[in-house]
C-alpha cells in the first residue's frame, strides 16, 4: 500500500500541533479586532436589528466581519502562517524561560531526524494553508461585493456613498454625495474642468446627475440637473466651450477608469497624457466634440441642464462602495487591456503581485524556519528578534518596491518579482542552518 513518506506519527504530530497554533493565532487576532471594532459601533449594531430585523441583521453583520476577517489577512499576508509555525515549534520545545531550548526537538534530533527532516511538515502545511487562504481571497472574495454586508465603513451605509472620481483622458473630476447604482444617478454632484480644457477651473454643482447609456444621437454620460449659478455658467460654456478630439473620444469603449484617492494618477501620467492629447489636437477642428453640452448643443437637453460627456459609468463605482472586497484578477485585466489604463501602473503593478502573492507569503516561512530550528541560536529571545526582523522586511522591501513602480521608475514585472528575488535568495543562503 502506497504511504506518503512525509506523512508519519511524528509528521502528523507536527502538523497537528501547527494547525492548532495557526487556528488560536487566528481566533485571537480576530477576537482583538472584533473587540476594538464592535464598541465604537455598538449603536449601529442596535439600529441595524430594529432596521433589518434579527435575523437578517445578523447575516448581515456575519457577511461584514467575515469580509472585513479576509481583508485583514489579505493585508497581512503569511504573517499568520509563520507566527503559528513559531508558536508550534516554540511549543515543542518546552524550556522554563526564553534563554534555553529543550523539549520534545531534542530527542527527536538525537533519533536520527535531521533539521531539514523536521522543517518539512511544517512547509507543506504552511504552503497548504497560504493555498487556501489566496483561493478564499482570490476566488470567492471578489463574488461578495453585492452582499449587503460589503459596505465600507457602517453596516447601514450611512457614510460610504460619497466617492471621487476622475477621467483619465480630460482630467475633469467629478464628486458626489450618494450613488444608487439601480437608478443611475449620483447625489450632489461636483464637477471640475480643469484650466487645461477651459481657460479656468471650472466648477459644475448640481443637485443630482443621471447616467445616461450612448444611443446613437450622443456620448454617454450624465445629465446634470438644478445646477448653481446656472446662467453665469451657461454664458461662460457658451464663450469657451470644452472639446476633445473625436478620435481621442469615440474610438475607445471605455477610456476612463475608476481611481480611488490612493490610486489615482501620478502628476507623471496626467502630463502624460495631456501632452499626447495636445500634440494629436493643437486646435480645435470641425472633427472635434464638445464633451460639455447645454440645451443649445442639443434639443434634448433643458434649458436648466449640461450634459457631462463620459464612458465612465456609475457601475464602475461598485470598488469605491466595496473597498474590502477585492477586484478580480479577470477585472484587472480588463482594465489594463483598455487604452487609457495604459497609464495607470497600479493596476499592472497588482496584478502581478497578486498572482506571486503564494509565493511572496511562502518566502517568510522558507526564511524563518531555519533561524528557528537553527543549532547556531540558544536564545528564543534572540530568535524572536531576528523574526521581527524578517517581517519588517517582508512588509517593507514590496512596499519600497510598489512605490517606485507606482511612479514609474521600475517596470510593474520589476517590481513585483524584485521582492521574490531577495527573499528567496536570502532563503537559499539561510538552508545551511538546517545543518548547523
Amino acid at each position: 500500500m502506497f504511504s506518503f513518506p512525509y506523512f508519519t506519527i511524528i509528521d502528523r504530530y507536527f502538523v497537528a500541533r501547527y494547525l492548532w497554533n495557526f487556528t488560536l493565532c487566528l481566533f485571537v487576532g480576530l477576537a482583538i479586532f472584533l473587540v476594538f471594532d464592535c464598541f465604537p459601533k455598538i449603536d449601529d449594531i442596535f439600529e441595524l436589528f430594529q432596521k433589518k430585523g434579527i435575523f437578517f441583521g445578523a447575516i448581515t453583520l456575519v457577511q461584514y466581519y467575515f469580509i472585513h476577517t479576509f481583508y485583514i489577512l489579505r493585508l497581512v499576508g503569511g504573517i499568520p502562517v509563520l507566527v503559528g509555525a513559531t508558536l508550534a515549534l516554540y511549543s515543542l520545545e518546552k524550556a522554563s524561560n526564553l534563554n534555553t531550548r529543550g523539549g520534545e526537538v531534542i530527542p527527536v534530533l538525537t533519533s536520527g531526524f535531521s533539521r531539514w527532516r523536521i522543517a518539512i511538515p511544517f512547509m507543506y502545511t504552511g504552503f497548504f494553508l497560504i493555498i487556501i487562504l489566496t483561493l478564499i481571497q482570490e476566488c470567492f472574495l471578489p463574488l461578495c461585493k453585492n452582499w449587503p454586508g460589503a459596505s465600507n465603513n457602517s453596516y447601514l451605509e450611512k457614510s460610504h456613498n460619497a466617492f471621487t472620481q476622475r477621467d483619465l483622458l480630460t482630467g475633469i473630476s467629478f464628486q458626489g454625495d450618494s450613488l444608487d447604482l439601480e437608478q443611475g444617478e449620483i447625489g450632489a454632484p461636483r464637477f471640475i474642468i480643469p484650466s487645461t480644457l477651459a481657460t479656468k477651473n471650472v466648477y459644475i454643482v448640481g443637485e443630482s446627475a443621471e447616467w445616461y447609456p450612448s444611443p446613437e444621437n450622443h456620448s454617454s454620460g450624465y445629465l446634470i440637473k438644478k445646477i448653481e449659478n446656472f446662467g453665469e455658467l451657461k454664458n461662460f460654456l457658451r464663450e469657451h466651450p470644452v472639446f476633445l478630439p473625436q478620435k481621442d473620444f469615440l474610438s475607445q469603449s471605455t477610456v476612463q477608469n475608476t481611481f480611488s484617492d490612493e490610486n489615482a494618477p501620478t502628476e507623471k501620467d496626467t502630463k502624460t497624457i495631456m501632452s499626447e492629447k495636445n500634440s494629436q489636437n493643437t486646435s480645435k477642428t470641425d472633427s472635434s466634440e464638445k464633451i460639455i453640452l447645454t440645451s443649445e448643443d442639443a434639443d434634448w437637453i433643458k434649458s436648466d441642464e449640461i450634459f457631462f460627456c463620459t464612458n465612465i459609468s456609475p457601475s464602475s463605482f461598485i470598488q469605491q462602495k466595496t473597498p474590502y472586497v477585492p477586484l478580480s484578477l479577470l477585472d484587472l485585466w480588463d482594465k489594463i487591456k483598455k487604452p487609457s489604463t495604459d497609464y495607470q501602473l497600479h493596476s499592472r503593478i497588482e496584478i502581478h503581485s497578486r498572482i506571486l502573492k503564494p509565493f511572496l507569503d511562502m518566502s517568510l516561512l522558507l526564511l524563518s524556519l531555519p533561524i528557528i530550528l537553527s543549532g547556531r541560536f540558544r536564545s528564543k529571545f534572540f530568535i524572536s528578534v531576528i523574526l521581527i526582523f524578517i517581517i519588517l522586511s517582508y512588509i517593507i522591501i514590496p512596499g519600497i518596491c510598489t512605490f517606485l513602480g507606482n511612479h514609474g521608475d521600475v517596470s510593474p514585472l520589476m517590481a513585483a518579482w524584485l521582492p521574490i528575488f531577495i527573499f528567496y535568495s536570502v532563503a537559499a543562503v539561510l538552508f545551511a542552518e538546517f545543518y548547523t
